[in-house]
C-alpha cells in the first residue's frame, strides 16, 4: 500500500471515529418518571428549560450536603468542562441555583 493511500485510510478512520463520538441530547421527558439518579424526594415540573453553564450556582444547604454538591460539581467539570460556583446556605434564595439539601 502506498504512503498516500495509507494516510488517506488513516484520516478516514479518524474522521469516522470522531463523527461516531458525537452525542445527541436526549429528548425532554414530557410525562412519567424522570431519568434521575438518585431520585429527588420532590420534583416540581414547570415550563421552559434549565441551562447549566459556567458559573451556575450550586448551593450546599447544610454541612452534610457539601460533599454531595462538591462531588456533583467535580463530575460536571470533569465530564462537561463546565465549572460551577459553590455557595453556602446563606445564599439559599439565589435565583436559578441548584440546591443540595439532605433531608432525614
Amino acid at each position: 500500500m502506498s504512503k498516500s493511500l495509507a494516510l488517506r485510510a488513516l484520516l478516514l478512520g479518524v474522521l469516522v471515529t470522531i463523527c461516531g463520538c458525537q452525542t445527541v441530547p436526549p429528548a425532554p421527558v414530557a410525562s412519567g418518571p424522570l431519568p434521575l439518579v438518585p431520585m429527588p424526594v420532590a420534583i416540581e415540573r414547570g415550563t421552559g428549560h434549565f441551562e447549566l453553564a459556567a458559573g451556575s450556582a450550586l448551593i450546599a444547604a447544610g454541612e452534610g450536603a457539601t460533599a454531595t454538591a462538591r462531588y456533583f460539581s467535580d463530575l460536571v467539570e470533569r465530564t462537561r468542562g463546565v465549572r460551577l460556583s459553590m455557595r453556602t446556605d446563606a445564599d439559599a434564595n439565589a435565583d436559578g441555583a441548584i440546591v443540595f439539601q439532605l433531608q432525614p
